[in-house]
């Protein structure tokens, strides 16, 4: 039966607290509730003289929301990205149970694993078998991380001391309000039945109330972080939000057309939406206000997304 064991990195981490000197930092209580809102504008307009079907044509767009997203404190860790760069990269995979160094480490730890196990409770064979992985030079990089973190903390260079806390929207909806509006303009439109060319004026339109999870987030994923140490933030802005609209030029058609349009070829908001800053209040009542400009896509058509945004303790 496989040897149950931790990655290394993780051992790292534990041998490191072992030898103590943190210092502690002030966090929100673990459950403590935080209200994020969103004050968002999609805006565009331009001429087109390339129609196809058209002389040219002229285009606008116009789209608001107003948003708040409630979160929940999640229990304090150590920032172990930082422990692994002051280590030189040996305990940065523990940050991230997911990140592909991690798995390489895990999966030549369960390279040993199997060998051990195929020594079959013979005691030689186990002592040649750990003397061989003793030599292998991942294991040796790990100890001699170890050594160091040893001699760092005993100099107090490092804190071991949990440092993050996360926030996640544990329970709630994004709510809100969300309006837009689209219009475009086509001139010298050809008639099919032969008639002289006219011109033609299509508007998309809708306003709703909003109260819905937004797409890509889960219950446990956190989408704020806050660096009690550095007394910094950062921030996924979840503002992605979808309305019925109605097109002027296709009444009997049910549409839906997206807050934000689109962020590019091979990107989505949930990645472009990123930011970071400075906390106004303490970590353990975290507070702070940003604002953001990103360039958006509406039907091939460039437009300007601008989010403000603020974060405030409580319900």
């Amino acid at each position: 039966m496989r040897k149950s064991h931790i990655a290394v990195t993780g051992l790292l981490i534990i041998a490191l607290a072992a030898a103590g000197a943190t210092t502690a930092a002030a966090f929100a209580p673990e459950g403590a509730r935080g209200m994020l809102e969103m004050e968002i504008t999609v805006e565009g307009q331009g001429r087109v003289d390339e129609c196809g079907f058209c002389d040219h044509y002229t285009w606008k767009a116009l789209h608001r929301a107003s948003l708040r997203v409630p979160v929940t404190a999640m229990a304090p860790a150590v920032d172990a990205a930082a422990i692994g760069a002051a280590l030189g990269g040996a305990a940065g995979d523990a940050a991230d149970g997911d990140d592909e160094e991690g798995d390489e480490d895990e999966d030549w730890e369960a390279e040993w694993d199997d060998k051990l196990d195929a020594c079959d409770g013979d005691e030689d064979c186990e002592v040649r078998v750990t003397m061989q992985k003793m030599q292998d030079p991942r294991f040796k990089s790990t100890m001699a991380a170890v050594a160091k973190g040893f001699s760092l903390v005993k100099s107090g260079q490092l804190d071991l001391g949990p440092a993050l806390q996360h926030w996640a929207m544990l329970g709630g909806d994004v709510a809100g309000n969300v309006s837009i509006e689209q219009q475009r303009n086509s001139f010298g439109v050809a008639d099919t039945g032969g008639g002289p060319k006219v011109d033609v004026e299509c508007r998309i339109r809708g306003s709703e109330t909003v109260k819905a999870r937004p797409t890509g987030y889960g219950d446990m994923h956190p989408i704020l972080t806050i660096n009690a140490k550095q007394s910094t933030y950062e921030l996924r802005l979840p503002a992605e939000q979808a309305i019925a609209v109605t097109d002027d030029c296709s009444p009997d058609q049910p549409q839906t057309a997206e807050l934000l349009g689109f962020p590019g070829p091979g990107r989505n908001w949930g990645e472009v939406l990123q930011v970071a800053g400075k906390l106004s209040g303490s970590a353990d009542r975290p507070s702070f206000d940003g604002s953001g400009v990103w360039e958006g896509d509406l039907s091939g058509h460039s437009v300007r997304v601008t989010i403000q945004w603020n974060f405030r303790p409580g319900a």
